[in-house]
């Protein structure tokens, strides 16, 4: 007999039919990647021609563990971050996919991942999986990633993916939780510590759960991580993780980078997470004050998990608002547990509803971000290189550009690399030398006629003598 007040719990429904939350997602992926694969985009930001360039060329030359980019003025290997973003473009392009789409297509498979991961770790549409996944997607840091090819997007949904994984009772879980995590540090390295800690919270608020799961699936990513070390010595003759350290961890700790900053860390990111993370963040406080007493564990874990990825990004001596990314699943893990109750209060019907429509965001975003984006100049600019680099460089390799570019990272020289296949190097002291392109701003052009000339710069041959 039961207890007062206790009533037998309803039967599950059924999750089929065509208001099914798992037929619509599976719907929305596939629509997502079908309109990607017709609509054409052109990647013009600095970090999306950056990893996009460096996929097709894993993919034409098979460096997996050492892809390469353009730095001090030569060719070197990447030791920013570790190469899990350029790997599934690769992959894609040498499935048949052509150097446009792969990258563009891998970040939507990527968004999905997240997308799901943030579902089920929020408790699906019985739980709080719509109100977070709708809190995720219609936030504008977010938003501006659904079309792109950076780390943002794999870090994120490796992390949230782990993080979902290691709640699961299944006894593979931590399996999978592992090979996440081992993701994450391959996607933004140290970053990834970010996993465990929100492990051993999870593990300590609301359900005490015991920690041997998450130390196994902490030891395969770690161990993971090595073998990826060892891959990278086998080719190149050095460790990635020491190279990690001293041009990219040890500068960025120490406050040497190349990249100064222009305010004190904290400030820096205590001010955009209050900026960026509106109106969520605003909703998410509100509801937990109203709930102060009997905050639902889950909320806990979001605050938590925005904590440790602020204070990560302070520790970091870095200055960029992409390093507050990983927080707002957190954030959006908050919206959810505030929420509950007035989800739980909708009827079944308008739950699925609202499910669905959160689900079919990501295709509509997608659409909309492809439909919309201003056909500036960079992007006339990437149309025209685009047409010239398909006509090809006679029987001689694509020639060298040399021009005022960055010696650390640049727009210009990766989107030169992205969409004319060429490599750029700052010009030398005694200037380009004979059969290489010279890049100038229009502003700063050449006299007389140009080979190449785009809204914004021009791009002349360097003669003999």
């Amino acid at each position: 007999m039961l207890a007062p007040g206790l009533n037998p719990a309803p039967p599950p429904a059924q999750d089929g039919g065509v208001g099914s939350p798992r037929l619509a997602a599976v719907l929305a992926a596939l629509l997502t990647v079908a309109w990607l694969w017709i609509v054409p985009y052109r990647l013009t930001d600095g970090d999306s021609c950056l990893y996009a360039a460096m996929g097709h060329e894993v993919a034409v030359e098979g460096n997996w563990a050492a892809p390469t980019w353009a730095h001090g003025g030569e060719r070197a290997d990447f030791h920013e971050n570790p190469p899990l973003v350029v790997w599934l473009p690769a992959a894609l392009e040498r499935a048949g996919l052509d150097a446009r789409q792969a990258p563009v297509i891998a970040n939507a498979l990527w968004l999905w991942l997240l997308a799901a991961a943030m579902w089920r770790l929020a408790g699906g549409w019985r739980g709080a999986g719509a109100l977070a996944l709708g809190a995720l997607m219609l936030h504008y840091p977010v938003a501006k990633y659904v079309v792109r090819a950076s780390l943002e997007l794999p870090f994120a949904a490796c992390a949230v993916a782990a993080v979902a994984c290691l709640r699961s009772a299944r006894p593979a879980a931590f399996l999978w939780g592992g090979l996440f995590f081992a993701g994450a540090v391959l996607s933004r390295g140290v970053f990834a510590l970010l996993v465990p800690a929100v492990w051993l919270v999870d593990a300590r608020v609301g359900v005490r759960r015991p920690l041997r799961r998450p130390a196994a699936a902490l030891i395969l990513g770690l161990s993971l991580a090595v073998l990826f070390d060892l891959f990278h010595r086998r080719a190149t003759g050095h460790g990635f993780w020491a190279a990690f350290w001293a041009e990219q961890l040890g500068p960025s700790l120490a406050g040497t980078a190349e990249h100064a900053n222009r305010e004190p860390t904290w400030s820096y990111y205590g001010g955009r997470l209050l900026l960026y993370g509106q109106p969520w963040l605003l909703i998410a406080v509100v509801g937990g004050l109203r709930r102060w007493k009997r905050l639902r564990p889950d909320y806990l874990v979001g605050l938590a998990w925005v904590l440790i990825v602020f204070a990560g990004a302070v520790i970091a001596q870095r200055q960029a608002s992409r390093y507050l990314f990983a927080a707002w699943p957190g954030l959006a893990l908050m919206v959810g547990a505030a929420g509950l109750g007035w989800w739980h209060r909708l009827p079944e019907r308008a739950q699925r509803r609202i499910a669905v429509v959160v689900l079919f965001l990501i295709p509509a975003m997608t659409a909309a971000k492809t439909l919309f984006t201003p056909r500036d100049e960079w992007w006339t600019a990437a149309v025209q290189l685009r047409e010239r680099a398909a006509l090809g460089w006679g029987d001689g390799p694509p020639p060298v550009v040399y021009g005022p570019f960055s010696a650390h990272d640049d727009r210009a020289k990766q989107f030169l690399r992205h969409h004319l296949g060429v490599w750029a190097f700052t010009t030398p002291a005694g200037g380009a030398p004979p059969g290489s392109l010279e890049f100038r701003w229009t502003d700063h052009g050449f006299p007389g006629v140009d080979d190449l000339v785009a809204p914004h710069f021009a791009l002349r041959w360097r003669g003999e003598g």
